[in-house]
């Protein structure tokens, strides 16, 4: 072999030996960044058990202050904004839950009871605030999702109400009394004023209006 020919040999085997090296390095650095976002999603998750297991055993300001460092961390994270608006809720912060449950529906990533939990949070603080059409609206997207839940229903009923719809809100309440266990044998009657709410009967006319 010329001396020409064992320089391009040469050459040609540094290259491979560098380009090994690069895709190695790339790889463990791959790996290593997985290691991380394992590591993270690990500690996110122990980080969330706990500040929920604090606001199930009544602490909730300690649970509060975790889920609010939690939620900066993760701002992206329905479940995490979920339960920082939940734990708002249950300290009487209706305000600073509501930019919490925007997020959560928002997002991605919540199963349907907590999405469904939303939704009812998220109105039903709207109204407690006085923002009454946000909360019709919100009960509106919820009910688009969960027409058939009695408690989104009934949320919405009163939200009805607040917005001076009562005879809605009443149809509503009477309706999803009637389709309920409580109803005993007047069922057939309640699930007809629910949609007859104002006729009457006029005893000297003998009529129904």
């Amino acid at each position: 072999m010329s001396d020409d020919e064992l320089a391009q040999a040469a050459g040609l085997r540094a290259a491979a030996i560098e380009a090994t090296t690069i895709v190695t390095a790339g790889e463990r650095g791959d790996d290593s960044a997985r290691a991380v976002r394992l590591r993270d999603a690990g500690e996110r998750g122990d980080e969330l058990a706990r500040a929920v297991g604090l606001r199930e055993a009544g602490k909730r300001d300690e649970a509060r202050e975790l889920l609010v460092a939690l939620a900066a961390r993760y701002p992206d994270d329905a479940e995490v904004a979920y339960q920082t608006a939940w734990v708002h809720d249950a300290l009487g912060l209706e305000a600073e839950a509501v930019p919490f449950y925007v997020r959560a529906l928002a997002g991605d990533g919540l199963n349907a009871e907590d999405r469904l939990g939303s939704f009812v949070g998220l109105g039903s603080t709207y109204r407690v605030l006085g923002r009454v059409a946000e909360s019709l609206a919100t009960f509106e997207r919820g009910l688009a999702e969960f027409p058939g839940d009695a408690g989104l229903r009934t949320f919405n009923a009163m939200a009805l109400y607040s917005s001076g719809r009562a005879r809605e809100a009443v149809s509503t309440l009477l309706a999803i009394v009637a389709e309920s266990d409580r109803a005993g044998g007047y069922a057939r009657a309640i699930s007809y004023y629910a949609e007859n709410l104002d006729e009457r009967y006029v005893e000297n006319l003998d009529e129904t209006i």
